[in-house]
């Protein structure tokens, strides 16, 4: 199976009415079988009356169809029923849709849904680190930073609002901001490779070459060889060796 996210509780309680629920759980679990199947079964479910459920196991299917800009886009359309459930439901839902468009490359279009969750539920922190970081993969630095200072006003000790904040603080070069929190994020128990990935560009960035070789080190040590990780600390040691060599 490709990709078949893990449904909210609260996505199965608003499409469990009874005369959805055993047709909605029966269409999703056909997914991880054939993904395809299910598709088809929705798009019948639909014509029968199925509403919401049926277009929420449909756009399911387009994701593990790898189709993620029509999974996306029925996702959005979903939302915006008056079918679709309670606000957390919504918020759930588009969540998933922004998750599609990062899948599609289309990184606009997946910031801009996470603010229109974010209507919906002003000041969730969750929604506000995971817009920050698509502002970090689309180069909007400054913008990321004002999502992750609102995310840490809700919740001060998230530790990957942190990690993400220090890493935008180093891009924008406010390194002594930047190692603040990547000391926090570090107590607050961020992923311990990124985190090291992350202070070993802070350090190197600062001049302390060695700390930031004993970082990235550590990732070699501690990650699977073939892992992101553990080829992107080779890749910034060697890059500081040549930079260092000049």
């Amino acid at each position: 199976m490709r990709y078949l996210p893990l449904l909210p509780a609260l996505l199965l309680l608003s499409f469990a009415a009874p005369a959805h629920a055993d047709p909605y759980r029966d269409c999703v679990a056909l997914i991880a079988e054939d993904a395809d199947a299910a598709y088809d079964r929705s798009l019948g479910w639909r014509e029968e009356g199925g509403g919401a459920a049926a277009l929420h196991c449909g756009a399911l299917a387009l994701m593990e169809l790898e189709l993620y800009d029509a999974a996306a886009d029925r996702l959005e359309d979903l939302a915006a029923r008056k079918d679709a459930g309670s606000t957390e439901a919504r918020v759930a839902i588009l969540d998933q849709a922004a998750s599609a468009w990062l899948k599609h490359g289309d990184l606009k279009r997946a910031a801009a849904v996470y603010g229109a969750a974010l209507d919906l539920q002003p000041g969730n922190a969750d929604l506000l680190t995971a817009r920050g970081r698509t502002y970090l993969m689309a180069g909007e630095t400054p913008s990321a930073l004002e999502d992750f200072n609102l995310a840490l006003a809700a919740a001060p000790k998230n530790a990957e609002a942190l990690l993400l904040r220090a890493r935008a603080e180093r891009l924008l070069f406010r390194l002594d901001e930047a190692a603040r929190d990547i000391a926090a994020a570090e107590k607050a128990g961020a992923d311990s490779l990124l985190l090291h990935l992350e202070r070993g560009l802070i350090r190197e960035a600062q001049g302390n070459k060695d700390g930031a070789r004993a970082d990235w080190l550590y990732v070699q040590a501690n990650a699977d060889e073939a892992s992101p990780e553990a080829e992107a600390a080779r890749n910034y040691m060697a890059q500081m060796d040549v930079s260092g060599a000049e």
